[in-house]
């Protein structure tokens, strides 16, 4: 009698259980990742803020933050001698210098309740008193509900926390 060669049905149904199992942690691990991404860029852009502050206040000069859709720059206001008028110059030096959000990452500005458009013009400005405009950073996924939140106070407390939607 001759044995045909395959696989039993029960061999077929492990191997698929554990495709299963293993597919089920990678897409845990995906998604764990990429809110660890949103994590990291609010304590980065927290702490910049708060750096920015005490620069502010040690210069002293006035400072301003400006999002786009695709990045933060820092700027600071200086006097222009031959025409005696204020403009923004963009700051190079780390950590002050233009920063790109990762791919797929959507970040919101809110001033007041308001949404605010992003343009490369600062909006957030930080005086040497240590004012600070008051402001709510959102940052999430495109597409998707956001995972963290910058809060800036007038007073200058600037914090990040996990967003829980209400």
């Amino acid at each position: 009698m001759e044995k045909k060669q395959g696989f039993t049905l029960i061999e077929v149904v492990v191997v698929m259980i554990i495709i299963s199992i293993v597919a089920g942690i990678a897409m845990i691990t995906i998604h764990s990742n990429s809110r660890k991404h949103d994590e990291t860029l609010a304590k980065q852009l927290t702490n910049t803020l708060l750096l920015a502050e005490q620069e502010a206040m040690l210069g002293p000069k006035t400072l301003g933050l400006a999002v786009t859709s695709q990045s933060f720059q820092f700027y600071q206001l200086e006097r222009d001698a031959k025409t005696d008028e204020n403009h923004w110059v963009p700051m190079n030096e780390p950590p002050f210098r233009a920063h790109r959000f990762p791919a797929n990452t959507h970040v919101t500005l809110k001033i007041q309740d308001e949404i605010i458009s992003a343009n490369s013009e600062p909006k957030i400005i930080i005086t040497p008193g240590n004012d600070l405009t008051p402001f709510v950073i959102f940052i999430g996924k495109m597409g998707e509900s956001p995972t963290y939140l910058i809060t800036g106070k007038a007073n200058g407390e600037v914090t990040s926390a996990a967003f829980q939607a209400k």
